[in-house]
């Protein structure tokens, strides 16, 4: 009967660290609390790594609030295709603006974490300039290979624009799924019909 006694408590703490683990994660965002298409902004795109090895998703990727006249905030970006590199923003108030300050890349024996910082302004940087849908573009890491002969070996490695083979309307259909049943979901379903002529 002792040797039960004691096995309580130590099996108590096992469920209790288990249980603490599968309830770790992302915080869910109600839909009664999205902000709608007339006064906030849905910003989406796509954000990979590119290389002779194969292209990936940009994981992780943090983007940052930085306008003073909004409240600071952090936010990861939406993933909603698994490792695809399409990815969102929850709809953010008009006005404010975001910035990339990190994301990671993945490789088979390794894990790389990419800092961007604060300084600057980069053309994957969303501004919520107005309310509706942004598409912020297709971007990549990895080494340009349209360089303009100004840029060093060093400058070359970085993150750099994608003609869109089809990046907008591939982000679009896997973001549609979680703005069903909510003021966004016509916009978003136009914005697709339009891009699919």
């Amino acid at each position: 009967m002792k040797h039960r006694s004691t096995l309580a408590p130590v099996l108590a703490l096992i469920v209790l660290a288990l249980a603490s683990c599968a309830t770790a994660g992302p915080s869910s965002i109600s839909t009664k609390d999205l902000g709608g298409p007339d006064t906030h902004t849905l910003a989406y795109g796509y954000l990979g790594y590119h290389s002779i090895f194969g292209k990936g998703a940009a994981e992780n990727a943090m983007f940052a609030q930085l306008n003073p006249e909004h409240e600071a905030a952090l936010y990861y970006a939406v993933r909603p295709a698994g490792n695809s590199g399409y990815f969102f923003l929850t709809p953010q108030p008009v006005g404010s603006s975001w910035k990339l300050i990190e994301f990671v890349k993945r490789g088979s024996n390794s894990i790389t974490y990419y800092k961007r910082g604060v300084a600057g302004k980069n053309p994957y940087d969303p501004r919520m300039e107005k309310p509706g849908l942004l598409y912020i573009g297709a971007y990549a890491y990895g080494r340009d290979e349209n360089p303009n002969g100004t840029q060093s070996e060093y400058e070359l490695w970085d993150i750099h624009e994608l003609r869109d083979e089809g990046y907008e309307l591939g982000s679009l259909k896997a973001l549609l799924p979680n703005f069903k049943r909510t003021a966004w979901q016509a916009l978003i379903e136009a914005r697709i019909k339009e891009l699919s002529k």
